[in-house]
């Protein structure tokens, strides 16, 4: 399950809408998956190896609706005080079939708790925040975007009361990240949160945040994610007023300014291919630098 390719052809019928494929298989196994998968035991095993890091503190903040733990993972030099560090957030995996994202975060994850020199500057000026998959139970169990209750993951923001016991009972995925962020929040304001999706064919980013400053940091890293990594986006930067149930309303709660993006897992006109899993773990180490970078640029 580590390894995947892409077929090289690939025949579709718009009408039948089917696709078929043709191949001489060269082992006596294969598995077809629609994109590469990223099991919830893949996430635990790379969670064990960030454990040992000294640059990492791996948390449990609560368990999923069927007892799953929900990881935090906070990643700095932990020997230099927060207060002058800006501090961003990056979210996956709330819908489970996406796992283009967690392909993603692990590549921002080993890069940002690497020994490289460009990490370790990082590490010294900024506190990077990880949620690193948001339904471990659709992710272990082949779900593809509801919790075990028929909750969207990635919706209800809006409704989740952390005042209520109810939505603790029915959406405790969204419960407790979202306990943890707005603690945080209050703590240490976050300067750019990224709330990652996979689409079909579109790729994009947007943000309900409505002051200049903030659409400001958004812009600069939607600009620098287009002039120097794959990101190949299908529209211009989004600036959603109108109302939403996304985690992106949190920007309306509580004044945390995060962003939804959407990658696709078609086709990319910058790559000429369909993205693999080399590009997602080359692009997670690319987003994180540059939303670092983003945050911690003044207008």
């Amino acid at each position: 399950g580590e390894t995947w390719r892409h077929f090289e052809s690939l025949e579709w019928d718009a009408e039948k809408k089917e696709s078929t494929l043709k191949f001489k298989p060269e082992h006596d196994t294969i598995w077809l998956a629609h994109i590469p998968p990223h099991p919830h035991s893949r996430l635990l095993k790379l969670l064990g190896e960030l454990d040992r890091s000294p640059h990492t503190r791996v948390e449990v903040i609560g368990k999923t609706a069927l007892g799953r733990d929900l990881h935090l993972v906070t990643v700095t030099n932990f020997e230099q005080p927060d207060a002058a560090k800006k501090v961003v957030w990056l979210q996956a995996r709330q819908h489970a079939w996406e796992a283009g994202t967690s392909h993603v975060m692990e590549g921002a994850l080993r890069f940002v708790t690497s020994d490289e020199p460009a990490a370790r500057a990082l590490r010294d000026k900024v506190t990077f925040k990880f949620t690193p998959m948001m339904d471990p139970d659709g992710c272990a169990l082949g779900k593809v975007r509801f919790n075990a209750h028929g909750w969207d993951v990635n919706r209800h923001w809006d409704k989740v009361d952390l005042r209520d016991p109810r939505w603790l009972k029915l959406m405790p995925e969204i419960w407790y990240v979202k306990q943890a962020i707005l603690a945080a929040h209050a703590r240490q304001p976050i300067d750019l949160m990224v709330n990652m999706h996979n689409t079909e064919t579109a790729e994009y980013l947007d943000t309900m945040v409505d002051d200049a400053a903030g659409q400001a940091k958004f812009q600069r890293l939607f600009a620098k994610l287009v002039a120097e990594t794959s990101f190949d986006p299908s529209r211009k930067l989004g600036i959603v007023l109108t109302p939403s149930n996304t985690t992106n309303v949190l920007w309306k709660e509580r004044r945390v300014p995060g962003a939804l993006m959407e990658q696709r897992v078609g086709p990319s006109a910058k790559l000429g291919r369909p993205p693999t899993v080399g590009d997602r773990l080359a692009f997670g180490r690319q987003l994180i630098t540059q939303m670092a970078q983003a945050a911690q640029t003044q207008p």
